[in-house]
């Protein structure tokens, strides 16, 4: 008699084998599904670059002049490549420890940590203005409690880390 029960395994590869046959037959869509890796590749110049020019300008305050190159932004350059490299290299079999980094760690950054400093600072910026569709939340209290909320949410993710690769 056979075991008509079904793995979630057994539906992943359903599922993987209905994209591939089914989308990389459409002529635009399947080329762009199939090359996909290339493509996130290819924009780690961009990113580089970016990212880059917004520590120059956090750190000097200002944009660089020229498009010289000068040893500011070599520096600034391999401070952003070689760690990169380095993740590649040693976690190259773990895609999913890099996913939960970049997300998990670098989601609060983006969810929480930017937009609550960006919104103290601006308070203290503009502190005597008279607004009228100020926020109930207005007291700075809130902003600590989403500070304290954000390093709550690292530290557990850097504990699950951590648990992770013990076990």
């Amino acid at each position: 008699m056979r075991d008509w029960r079904i793995s979630l395994s057994d539906w992943g590869i359903l599922i993987k084998d209905l994209i591939s046959e089914t989308l990389l037959v459409l002529p635009i869509v399947g080329q762009i599904i199939n090359l996909y890796p290339f493509i996130n590749i290819s924009t780690i110049p961009v990113i580089v670059i970016t990212l880059r020019n917004n520590l120059y300008y956090m750190i000097y305050n200002r944009m660089p002049q020229s498009t010289k190159i000068d040893r500011s932004r070599i520096i600034f350059t391999f401070s952003i490549t070689i760690p990169m490299y380095i993740l590649a290299l040693f976690l190259r079999d773990q895609v999913e420890t890099i996913l939960n980094i970049t997300g998990g760690i670098t989601g609060v950054f983006v969810i929480f940590l930017i937009p609550a400093t960006l919104l103290l600072y601006a308070r203290k910026q503009y502190k005597s203005d008279k607004n009228f569709h100020q926020s109930n939340f207005r007291s700075d209290i809130w902003i600590y409690a989403l500070f304290f909320f954000a390093v709550v949410l690292i530290i557990i993710q850097i504990y699950m880390q951590i648990e992770s690769f013990i076990s």
